[in-house]
């Protein structure tokens, strides 16, 4: 549970279900980057900068799983040019310099999975309930150094 009993994890609310102001400020933030000018753009009031942005940063979390949504699907759309870049990079003949070459064949190989884990065996078959809090955390940093994902510290839940 998380803070005053609410579940950490949560659905979000489709986007077609988010009111038009939220809608505004998720596709002006994806178009910015920037979550006061998202929240300008929005006409949500920015009368008092502090409380606006304040209230933007709010916002801003609130609506993350819409705004990553959008991200990927603007990013989805340009998936077919940017593997025709990397195709004519990697054509034989291709005046790309070696280094170049290498580099777009390496970030192929690793969006295509070949450079990570494809399964992650760990051979403690206690139940949780059965383990101590360390036998978690060891667990835990077993699966993590075995998946080679980046782990970053902090961060609240909502």
């Amino acid at each position: 549970m998380g803070v005053a009993g609410t579940p950490l994890l949560t659905k979000s609310k489709p986007f077609e279900q988010r009111t038009e102001k939220e809608q505004a400020f998720i596709l002006a933030f994806v178009a910015s980057g920037n979550f006061l000018e998202a929240y300008e753009a929005a006409n949500y009031s920015i009368a008092n900068p502090r409380g606006a942005l304040a209230n933007a940063r709010a916002l801003f979390i609130r609506l993350r799983d819409n705004i990553h949504e959008q991200i990927n699907s603007r990013i989805g759309g340009h998936v077919a040019l940017a593997m025709n870049v990397y195709e004519e990079i990697l054509k034989k003949g291709s005046t790309a310099s070696l280094a170049l070459q290498q580099k777009c064949a390496a970030d192929i190989l690793n969006r295509a999975g070949f450079d990570t884990p494809q399964e992650i065996i760990l051979r403690d078959e206690r139940e949780p309930g059965e383990m101590s809090t360390q036998d978690i955390r060891a667990n835990i940093a077993t699966l993590l150094a075995k998946s080679g994902l980046k782990v970053v510290a902090g961060g609240k839940t909502d």
